[in-house]
């Protein structure tokens, strides 16, 4: 692996973050408890979704709804980053909450599968599932099919951009891309 080189400036905050199954399950349930401490904003719903995901397994999936908004809303299907191993942290459920928001639309926060019980494919079959059931159920959610745009940030932007190239067929494509630093070549 080649190493660059790093400004001074940067060096100090150049943190390497912890990638082995240990982590990985040493950080998985710290981060589920600490995500149910986060609250609800004021003027939000959420409703838990189960979405069938990689080889069907259920993938737990948050729909967060302004609580005043009527007719079908846009929404925005966010995945969260974390190398592909670790859960959402709460600033990820804080970022999907203040979208859904500030944007008025709804916002698909999934906990897809993840490392290393989970490996590639999951994740990415997860994405694709949860991008199709939002258009297929997109009626029932009181979502507009045409308007569903996908985003994430890190490994989550990743997960977006395979939702944003899959050729969908008689399902809409998405309407637009939100990519927070993406882990693209």
């Amino acid at each position: 692996m080649s190493t660059y080189p790093i400004s001074s400036d940067f060096k100090r905050i150049n943190h390497k973050m912890p990638y082995s199954k240990f982590f990985f399950r040493l950080a998985g349930p710290v981060q589920r408890w600490l995500l149910h401490r986060i609250p609800l904003p004021e003027g939000l719903a959420v409703s838990t979704l189960s979405v069938p995901g990689f080889q069907n397994q259920p993938v737990s999936c948050s729909l967060f709804a302004p609580s005043q908004a009527a007719g079908p809303l846009p929404c925005l299907l966010y995945f969260h980053g974390g190398g592909f191993g670790y859960r959402a942290a709460p600033y990820h459920k804080k970022l999907a909450m203040r979208y859904a928001k500030e944007l008025g639309c709804k916002v698909l926060f999934p906990d897809y599968h993840l490392l290393p019980d989970f490996p590639y494919p999951a994740a990415k079959e997860d994405a694709l599932n949860c991008y199709r059931f939002l258009c297929q159920n997109a009626a029932q959610l009181g979502i507009h099919p045409h308007r569903i745009a996908v985003g994430g940030d890190s490994a989550g932007a990743v997960l977006a951009t395979y939702v944003a190239e899959q050729d969908w067929g008689f399902l809409p494509s998405p309407c637009g891309q939100m990519l927070v630093y993406p882990v693209l070549d």
